[in-house]
C-alpha cells in the first residue's frame, strides 16, 4: 500500500505533457508541462548543463493539474540547445535562422483524443525535417466533457481530457514547437461562458505575448495565427472581433514593405471555402476578414472545423483560377489564395462533395507537411497531405518568380 502511494505521488509530481511552445522562434524557446506540484523554489530548466531558468508563468490549479511555462530568452539564431526539466525529460531546443533557406512545418486540426488521433501524432512526428507543428483549432474537445458552471460534485473531467491530450502529443510536441490556433471547442458550447473557456485553454497553452492571435515572422515566411471563433462570434464579443480584424489588416499591410518576406500564410479554424456538403464556408469571415487577405497577397490559408481534407483552386474575389493547361498541382504566382481544410486530425470524419471551387477533397484522417525552399532560383512551397499511415494523398506546389 505504501509503495503504491509513493508511486502515485511521484507520477503526479513528475512533469507530464511536456511540449514546446513559441515566443520568438529565432531568439527564444518555450517549454511547458503540467504536474500537481506548486514548488517554485527550484530552477525549472537547465540549459547546456549550467544555465538555469525559473518558472516564468504558472497557471491556477485546473482540476488536479498546474501548467507551467518557461520562456528562455536571448538564444542565438540557428543554434541547438540541450535542456533538461528538473525531475523531467530532456528536451532539445533549436532556434531558427533569421532567413531560412528551407522552412518546414506540419498542420492539422480537430484532433481530440482517441483511436484515430494518436496515429496522426505518430505520423506527424515522423516528419523529421519539420521545424514547427501547428494545430488549427478544436484541440482536446474538453468542452464536451464538462461545461462551465457544472457543480463540483459532477467531476471536472475536462481537465483530465486536456491532460490526456498533452500526454498523447508529447512525443510530437517535445521535439519541436507546438503552436495552436483556438477553435470553437476551446470555448463553451452554444456561446456559454466563452471567456471562462478562453482562460482555461490559454492557461495550458503558451501563445506569443499571451495573445489569441499573433504573427510568427520567419523569413522568407510570415505566418498569421488567428482566433476565428471570435471573428465570427456573437455580438457581445464583437469589440474583440473589430480589434483582431484591424490587426490583421495592419499586419498584412506592414508585411508588404518587408523585403525579406516572400510568403504570407494564415491559419485559423473556420474555413471560407470547403468541400463539406453541410458547411458551405463562414460568411462573416469571408465578408470581413478575407478581403484584406486577398488585397495584401496572402498565398495560402490553412483551416480545420470540417473533418475532411479539402483543397481549393486559387481564389480571388470569389472566382477560382484554373490554369489554361488545367494543371492543378503546379502553380506559378497564381492570382488568389489556396484554401486548405485539414480537419482530419482524429475526430470522427464528415463528408465531402465536389464543388467548382475545390480541386481535391476526401474524408480521411490526415495531416499537412509543408516545405518552403529558397535556394538560388528555387523559390517554391511544396504542400503534401499525408494520411495516418504515412501515405501521400495529395501534393501541390506554388512557385514564385
Amino acid at each position: 500500500m505504501l509503495t503504491n502511494l509513493l508511486l502515485f505521488l511521484l507520477v503526479l509530481q513528475t512533469p507530464q505533457g511536456v511540449h514546446q511552445g513559441v515566443e520568438d522562434p529565432i531568439r527564444s524557446a518555450v517549454v511547458s508541462w503540467y504536474s500537481d506540484s506548486t514548488d517554485t523554489e527550484l530552477p525549472a530548466i537547465a540549459i547546456d548543463g549550467d544555465t538555469t531558468y525559473g518558472y516564468n508563468n504558472i497557471a491556477p490549479r485546473l482540476g488536479n493539474s498546474i501548467y507551467k511555462h518557461v520562456i528562455i530568452d536571448s538564444l542565438l539564431p540557428g543554434r541547438t540547445y540541450d535542456a533538461c526539466i528538473v525531475d523531467g525529460p530532456a528536451v532539445t531546443l533549436k532556434t531558427l535562422l533569421d532567413v531560412e533557406d528551407t522552412l518546414s512545418f506540419t498542420v492539422f486540426g480537430d484532433q481530440g483524443i482517441g483511436y484515430n488521433a494518436e496515429p496522426i501524432t505518430r505520423a506527424a512526428s515522423m516528419a523529421y525535417d519539420a521545424q514547427l507543428h501547428f494545430v488549427v483549432g478544436d484541440l482536446s474537445y474538453a468542452n464536451g466533457s464538462r461545461f462551465p458552471g457544472d457543480p463540483p460534485e459532477m467531476g471536472e473531467w475536462w481537465w483530465e481530457t486536456w491532460d490526456s491530450w498533452f500526454n498523447m502529443n508529447q512525443k510530437l510536441a517535445i521535439q519541436k514547437p507546438f503552436i495552436c490556433a483556438l477553435g470553437n471547442h476551446e470555448y463553451a458550447e452554444k456561446g456559454e461562458s466563452q471567456f471562462e473557456w478562453e482562460e482555461s485553454a490559454s492557461y495550458r497553452l503558451h501563445q506569443p505575448g499571451n495573445k489569441k492571435y499573433f504573427l510568427l515572422r520567419i523569413p522568407p515566411a510570415a505566418i498569421l495565427v488567428l482566433d476565428s471563433s471570435r471573428l465570427e462570434g456573437p455580438k457581445k464579443v464583437r469589440p474583440y472581433s473589430v480589434k483582431e480584424l484591424h490587426w490583421v489588416r495592419q499586419t498584412l499591410r506592414e508585411l508588404q514593405n518587408d523585403l525579406e518576406i516572400r510568403w504570407r500564410i494564415v491559419m485559423f479554424h473556420h474555413p471560407v471555402y470547403t468541400a463539406s456538403p453541410t458547411r458551405r464556408g463562414n460568411k462573416i469571415i469571408k465578408t470581413f476578414a478575407l478581403p484584406a487577405m486577398e488585397e495584401f497577397g496572402v498565398d495560402i490559408i490553412f483551416t480545420g472545423h470540417d473533418h475532411i481534407y479539402s483543397r481549393s483552386h486559387p481564389i480571388l474575389n470569389d472566382e477560382p483560377y484554373i490554369p489554361e493547361d488545367k494543371e492543378d498541382n503546379y502553380y506559378w504566382d497564381p492570382p488568389g489564395i489556396i484554401h486548405v481544410v485539414t480537419g482530419g486530425g482524429g475526430r470522427g470524419l464528415g463528408n465531402s462533395v465536389d464543388s467548382p471551387m475545390i480541386v481535391k477533397h476526401q474524408a480521411i484522417h490526415h495531416f499537412m507537411a509543408v516545405t518552403i525552399v529558397h535556394i538560388k532560383k528555387h523559390i517554391k512551397m511544396q504542400v503534401r497531405a499525408i494520411d495516418k499511415h504515412g501515405m501521400e494523398i495529395d501534393y501541390f506546389e506554388i512557385r514564385k518568380q
